[in-house]
């Protein structure tokens, strides 16, 4: 069975918001610029699928990543099929600019994703870059990193976001009355977010997604 993410993703929905929550939780134990990099077929066979394959480049790393489709078990809480793996570095531009072969993918990642679609050239579909601020707080007696993110898309629109990985459905339902009973202290309008931030740049370029 694949591994899975479960994460709470709160919509903070402007940049006044996304200071007021900064300005509470402090200095962050991590910064990391993100440039993202989502690939498919021709005729998006893995987006029809509810799949999303990317290449994430940070400051000192980069990580191929394939998601599932996603689930809600409980009201706030994504469920979703995930395999990661690093990639090597040099390979990456010469991706962007010619495709990138299913066959030179990690092993986990490329089995996968031949039990998805045919073996083939894959495409990019857009980039969008995040910067994201990393947080480690005590909730519940529960050490859980809360992941703050601006992401500009290819658009120049802007969005803002918290997100929280949880390790098991248990902890979620602990951890968000505490989200709440601290977004009512702040007076943080928000919302769960339903939509992956991959869906929502598809949608602003005018395609509809099921990731």
């Amino acid at each position: 069975m694949m591994p899975e993410e479960k994460e709470i993703k709160i919509d903070l929905f402007c940049e006044a918001n996304f200071r007021r929550l900064l300005e509470y939780l402090g200095s962050p134990q991590k910064r990391k610029r993100q440039v993202n990099h989502f690939f498919d077929s021709a005729d998006n066979a893995l987006g029809a699928r509810g799949w999303a394959l990317r290449i994430r480049e940070t400051e000192d790393t980069v990580l191929v990543t394939l998601k599932g489709p996603a689930i809600r078990e409980i009201s706030g809480l994504t469920v979703r099929p995930e395999i990661e793996s690093p990639f090597p570095a040099g390979q990456v531009d010469g991706i962007l600019n010619y495709g990138l072969p299913v066959d030179i993918l990690p092993d986990e990642i490329r089995n996968a994703v031949t039990k998805i679609i045919p073996p083939e050239n894959l495409s990019r579909i857009l980039t969008f870059e995040t910067s994201r601020m990393a947080f480690s707080r005590i909730v519940i007696g529960v050490e859980i990193c809360l992941e703050m993110d601006r992401t500009v898309y290819q658009d120049n629109s802007i969005d803002y976001e918290l997100e929280i990985e949880l390790p098991d459905n248990d902890t979620a339902v602990r951890v968000l009355p505490e989200l709440t009973e601290m977004f009512a202290k702040l007076k943080v309008n928000w919302s769960f977010q339903d939509i992956s931030k991959f869906a929502r740049a598809l949608k602003k370029m005018g395609t509809n997604s099921k990731r």
